[in-house]
């Protein structure tokens, strides 16, 4: 997918979104083939359900975009070196299969919403992110984008490695539900 803009998305960032929204466009159309009692299936009682990591995936990017106009021109240096081995960590965690809890409540899913209403929701994120990648300038790719509760401020491209790399952990969550005893066939 390939979008037109007013101004260019510098290059490596638009071959990473491009590959987010392939990756965003596959899980939802797997989860979107699911019956109701998939979507909505409990491995266990406080886990979550395909329809709750997909809300959860939607609060943290919306989280990470609400605060755009805020974040800081640049980080310290000692911010920078802690953000790349923090998110250094987080890529071997992820392909290891490490679980880890949410960071904040404000990204916990809520439920009572269905798949499309989540679904439009992500779209219009997604059209909040393509706006402020849009608006760098060459050179502001390492300008601060997500604020992560224990990381704290990762480049705009490090925000969209993490990014990336939080929806395929989703992902492989959603398979190990699906695996689970019990889930309705």
């Amino acid at each position: 997918m390939t979008w037109i803009t007013s101004q260019p998305m510098l290059v490596s960032l638009q071959r990473r979104v491009e590959r987010m929204e392939r990756q965003r466009a596959a899980l939802l159309l797997e989860v979107a083939a699911l019956s109701p009692a998939q979507l909505r299936f409990h491995p266990a009682p406080d886990s979550w359900c395909p329809l709750d990591v997909v809300e959860h995936l939607v609060r943290v990017e919306e989280a990470t975009l609400r605060r755009a106009a805020e974040r800081p021109r640049a980080r310290s240096l000692a911010q920078a070196v802690r953000a790349s081995a923090a998110l250094a960590l987080m890529t071997v965690a992820s392909h290891g299969g490490a679980r880890v809890k949410a960071p904040t409540r404000m990204v916990l899913p809520e439920g009572g919403l269905d798949l499309s209403a989540l679904a439009a929701r992500w779209d219009a994120i997604r059209g909040t992110l393509r706006e402020v990648l849009e608006g760098l300038a060459p050179g502001e790719a390492s300008r601060p984008l997500l604020r992560h509760p224990r990381v704290g401020w990762l480049s705009t491209a490090q925000s969209l490695v993490f990014m990336e790399l939080h929806i395929a952990h989703h992902v492989r969550q959603i398979e190990r539900i699906r695996r689970a005893a019990g889930y309705p066939g």
